[in-house]
């Protein structure tokens, strides 16, 4: 998880009336740029095909078609896995609202709700064993941090609930403090 927690500036320079403006970037970890996810398809390409050619020469041309299929599909599964990895999520909490904006591939979803009756909850799922972190408000819900793992959810858990005074169940904090080894001490001043 990639963020931290800032104060928005007024343009004047006086502080901004409390509860303040709060914003949180999380962003799935993308251990590598397209640039170096290209380079490496190239390298597997031209690897594949001197090993193909090589063995085509020595009479075993076979090779090449399968080397040829190989290679598309390790293409495909590259692609896939450099688009599926491009996600973020941003999350603001202001007085009376919360906004989450969640970006993956070219495309944007906008949320936005009163922070009045806001629940966060850890829903169990069968899917990795990672439970999901729903936010829960006027009826409506929505997952943050699907790309996350179990620890990380547990702190944004832990930070948006000090930021946004939402209510926790107890059995999600007990949850928390297994996972992100912190516990739910005090609402935020």
């Amino acid at each position: 998880m990639v963020g931290c927690w800032y104060r928005q500036n007024h343009n004047d320079g006086t502080a901004p009336a409390a509860p303040e403006h709060w914003c949180l970037q999380v962003s799935s970890n993308a251990s590598m740029s397209s640039q170096h996810w290209w380079l490496v398809s190239m390298l597997l390409a031209a690897v594949t095909l001197l090993i193909a050619l090589w063995l085509t020469v020595l009479g075993y041309w076979p090779i090449l078609i399968a080397a040829l299929l190989h290679l598309l599909l390790a293409g495909i599964g590259l692609r896939t896995a450099v688009t599926e990895n491009r996600c973020s999520e941003t999350i603001c909490v202001e007085a009376e609202h919360i906004s989450v904006v969640q970006q993956q591939r070219q495309r944007q979803r906008h949320w936005q709700q009163t922070a009045h009756w806001l629940r966060l909850e850890l829903q169990q799922r069968s899917q990795r064993g990672i439970p999901a972190l729903i936010l829960h408000a006027n009826g409506e819900q929505l997952e943050l941090g699907r790309f996350l793992n179990e620890q990380e959810k547990a702190t944004l858990l832990l930070q948006l609930w000090q930021r946004t005074q939402a209510r926790v169940s107890a059995r999600d904090q007990a949850l928390c403090r297994r996972m992100a080894g912190a516990e739910i001490v005090s609402r935020p001043l």
